[in-house]
Formats: C-alpha cells, sequence, structure tokens
C-alpha cells in the first residue's frame, strides 16, 4: 500500500495527463439546463463524416484519447484522408466534466435526446454515426431507434446485459404481425433473431 501511495503521490506525472488532454478543442454547452463537455476535433480530410464515441460506465472520455488522432486525422497514421471522421466526444452526464443531473430520470434515452440536440441542433450535422459501449451503447441505441434517419452507422462494443438497449414497448412491424422485441442486452443471433417477425437473414446477408 505504501508503494502504490508513494506511486500516486510522488512519481505519477500529472502534468504529463494535462497535456495530453489538452491536446484537444474542449468545449461546454447547455442542453435542457445540463451543461454538456465535449471533444470537438475537424477532420482533415475534404468530406469528414462525423461520428460521436460514447464511454461507459465507471470510464470517461479519456478511453477515447488514443483513437481520436487516428480517426480525425488517419493519413499521418498511414491511412487516406478520405477516411477522416470529425470527432464528437462528450462525457455522459454525471461523468467527466459534463453537470451532473439536478433531477431524477437521467435515462439512456433522456441522454439520447441531449445527445442529439448536440449533433444536430448546435453543432448542424444532418447525419452522423455513433460509437458507444456499455452505457455509452445504450445511449446509441435509443438515438437510433428515435431518429433512425440520422444516424449512418452504430457500432457497439462491451454491451451490458442489465441495460435496457431496446425498451419493453417498442414494436417492431411485419406485414403479417406485430411482436414485442424484448431484450436486456447481449444476446446469441438465435435469440435475436427469434424475436425478429420474418425470415432470417442468411450469414452472406
Amino acid at each position: 500500500m505504501r508503494e502504490l501511495c508513494d506511486y500516486w503521490q510522488n512519481k505519477f506525472d500529472w502534468r504529463a495527463q494535462e497535456m495530453a488532454i489538452n491536446q484537444f478543442a474542449h468545449f461546454h454547452t447547455e442542453i435542457d439546463g445540463i451543461d454538456i463537455h465535449f471533444i470537438h476535433v475537424r477532420g482533415k480530410g475534404e468530406n469528414p463524416m462525423p461520428v460521436m464515441l460514447l464511454h461507459g460506465w465507471p470510464s470517461s472520455f479519456l478511453q477515447m484519447q488514443k483513437i481520436i488522432p487516428l480517426l480525425a486525422d488517419p493519413k499521418s497514421h498511414g491511412g487516406s484522408a478520405a477516411d477522416a471522421f470529425d470527432v464528437i466526444v462528450p462525457p455522459l452526464p454525471g461523468y467527466g466534466f459534463s453537470d451532473w443531473p439536478r433531477e431524477k430520470g437521467m435515462s439512456v434515452s433522456r441522454i439520447a435526446v441531449l445527445f442529439q440536440e448536440l449533433m444536430v441542433d448546435q453543432l448542424g450535422y444532418k447525419s452522423f454515426a455513433v460509437r458507444g459501449s456499455d452505457m455509452g451503447a445504450g445511449v446509441a441505441v435509443q438515438m437510433a431507434l428515435a431518429h433512425p434517419y440520422s444516424l449512418v452507422g452504430l457500432h457497439m462494443s462491451g454491451t451490458n446485459p442489465s441495460i435496457p438497449y431496446i425498451p419493453p414497448d417498442y414494436r417492431l412491424q411485419s406485414s403479417s404481425s406485430s411482436k414485442t422485441l424484448r431484450t436486456g442486452g447481449t444476446q446469441s443471433p438465435a435469440t435475436f433473431w427469434s424475436n425478429v417477425p420474418g425470415p432470417r437473414p442468411s450469414p452472406t446477408d
């Protein structure tokens, strides 16, 4: 324990961490009474695709530090400028430098509303991609469900079975039937498609 305390008190380079964080452009904005902090890095390319990166619990926007330069400036890392992204990284409310909610009800669907407003109404993106893990994946799915025509892509990792990715009252319609799709998170393909009306796609679809 003494060695651990000594490392954090005397050897860990806090200034280096501050410099790493401050290499990016940081912003604050107020949405529905909540102060939202976010990183916004413009892609170095002719037509960068905007992508929002969402962390999970108990993480923060810091987990995106290494990937932000790769996405925003792929040419400098052996890629093509044509694959550049505008990268937006907001901490979830109550995490990092984002404000704590002032009232109950800050669910993944509520956060999705805030982040949709950030991307569309405040930053002016009409379409964008979202990547999320854990709780961030829950927010990303809610954004896709509420605004499917805004999202050009959805990527999830580290999905958490305890997060309600699809709300219990969300219904999938088909020409012959309507069936409620209920899930708590990660499912095997067989389990997922057993809940979806209509034919199951082949592995090559």
